[in-house]
């Protein structure tokens, strides 16, 4: 368990909530990418998902690049799916 969580604190855990005001975005909007699957959680305790903040950063910026060359939210969703 001990380990669990160190590795945690060293992937730099983070809400949903704490990472749309540091990247300033709408939480809705975060929670519209969460239920397309856009998004994965690492874990949840409740109702309170956890995500790796790098990772999750990383593909919230994959998505912004996509949808500015006019793909729609499902074709990136495969794309994601496919590795990109």
């Amino acid at each position: 368990m001990a380990e669990k969580i160190k590795a945690e604190v060293q992937n730099q855990v983070i809400t949903l909530s704490a990472l749309a005001f540091e990247l300033k975005v709408y939480r809705s909007k975060l929670d519209y990418y969460l239920s397309l699957g856009l998004i994965t959680p690492m874990s949840a305790i409740g109702k309170i998902n956890f995500f790796d903040k790098q990772k999750t950063t990383e593909k919230l910026k994959k998505i912004e690049k996509l949808q500015k060359s006019k793909k729609t939210l499902r074709e990136i969703k495969e794309l994601l799916d496919n590795n990109f």
